[in-house]
């Protein structure tokens, strides 16, 4: 077993691996007797070939299922755990009673031991396809129609059409699922990330007995290829479920695990406030009101890194897009000064700290980090390192990554009636 150990933050922090390979991230908090237990895979649609289309989606819905039919193998079930999928990982969380902790751990265990049923797969697969095959597939979630989606991710691997979905799965047999799920789910793929009133002793002698006995998968050698972050102007009309005529505005940009310029991605969080909430005076005058500006970036990401902005309009859209970009052209062209761009980095530093100082905040974030191959000590340098923003660094992340060549333009209507 390979052992670090750092006490330079509040929160005394231990990070050891097992001899399978699992990473096992300690992070004492003994303000309340509770912990947040993180087990997370790498694994998710960034690392899908086009013949594997939708598998990770499959096998997220499968081992749910089939964990919780068998959740009854355990004399005190738990029934709070949480399952989580995105483009990059799968996770299982238990926020429980420091005294719940065995309980939690044996099962996520199980979950990492438990090869799925076919009953399950063959259930999962069809319900699946007929999702895929629904109307309103892709829609309701992100505000973005199917034909948006694939403008947004033009010249990259990452889109997968809802056709070309159905297609695979409708192709797919049970033994391609079950060799995936022996590829990425198993130890050597994931981190498991223990947060609250427990000893690391504690937590290691636990994790030795219910996965240190787990076999290693057999993880494929699969580097992530990304498009290009410049790939031009793009813009459609798309109908969806909105109320009002809406603008999206998406930008290609890094996340704090593609880059190794955390600051201009802590300036995009910055930005994000400043043209939504916390605008100076001289911006609220300017094109589009910020205060009617919705704002959202994605900070750790290996698949899609997007600054989207969205905001209601009414007449030309033309003119609603244009003001927009003079909001955006003023904050180039006009340096903003130290006092112009504090309430926006107190309120992110807020935001930041209240999720960071929760145990799941603690839990999800640093097993998300590690998971995609970054250090955890990122979530203590987070707060230090966006109050060292400085004008110069806003100016130049908006210059660098609010272009024109890097964005998406979806107008978009209601759905007719």
């Amino acid at each position: 077993m390979n052992v670090s150990t750092t006490e330079s933050t509040s929160h005394p922090t231990y990070e050891f691996t097992l001899d399978n390979g699992l990473k096992i991230i300690v992070r004492e908090d003994h303000r309340i007797p509770k912990v947040y237990s993180t087990l997370m895979y790498g694994v998710g649609a960034v690392n899908e070939r086009p013949e594997d289309w939708g598998l990770s989606i499959l096998l997220s819905n499968v081992l749910q299922d089939n964990y919780w039919k068998e959740v009854n193998f355990l004399h005190e079930p738990l029934y709070d755990g949480c399952f989580y999928t995105s483009l990059d990982y799968f996770q299982l969380d238990f926020p429980v009673l420091r005294e719940q902790l065995d309980t939690a751990l044996k099962c996520q265990a199980h979950l990492m031991n438990r090869i799925p049923d076919d009953e399950v797969i063959r259930h999962q697969l069809e319900l699946l396809i007929q999702k895929t095959k629904g109307d309103s597939a892709f829609e309701e979630d992100s505000g973005n129609s199917p034909e948006f989606e694939a403008l947004i991710e033009t010249g990259t691997t990452r889109y997968r059409p809802r056709e070309g979905i159905t297609a695979n799965l409708e192709r797919l047999t049970l033994e391609q699922v079950k060799q995936w799920h022996k590829m990425w789910y198993g130890p050597n793929n994931a981190v498991l990330c223990v947060a609250g009133d427990i000893k690391v002793d504690e937590v290691k002698r636990l994790a030795e007995k219910y996965f240190g006995g787990l076999a290693r998968c057999d993880l494929p050698d699969r580097p992530i290829v990304r498009g290009p972050a410049e790939p031009g102007y793009r813009q459609t009309t798309q109908h969806i479920n909105t109320k009002y005529p809406q603008m999206l505005i998406i930008f290609n940009t890094p996340s704090l695990v593609t880059t190794t310029d955390h600051q201009s991605v802590r300036a995009l969080q910055v930005i994000c406030e400043l043209l939504s909430k916390s605008a100076p005076a001289h911006l609220t005058s300017v094109g589009q009101n910020p205060a009617y500006i919705f704002a959202s970036t994605f900070r750790i990401s290996r698949g899609a890194s997007r600054l989207r902005f969205a905001y209601y309009f009414e007449g030309d859209a033309d003119e609603a897009e244009s003001g927009f970009w003079s909001l955006v052209d003023a904050l180039i062209q006009s340096p903003l000064s130290p006092a112009d761009i504090e309430p926006a980095i107190a309120a992110v530093c807020t935001k930041r700290q209240e999720f960071n100082d929760s145990l799941k905040g603690q839990s999800k974030t640093i097993a998300r980090l590690v998971s995609n191959g970054s250090p955890w000590q990122l979530i203590d340098l987070d707060v230090p390192k966006l109050r060292e923003l400085t004008p110069a660094d806003i100016q130049r992340a908006a210059k660098t990554f609010l272009t024109r060549e890097r964005a998406s333009v979806g107008r978009s209507y209601p759905v007719e009636k």
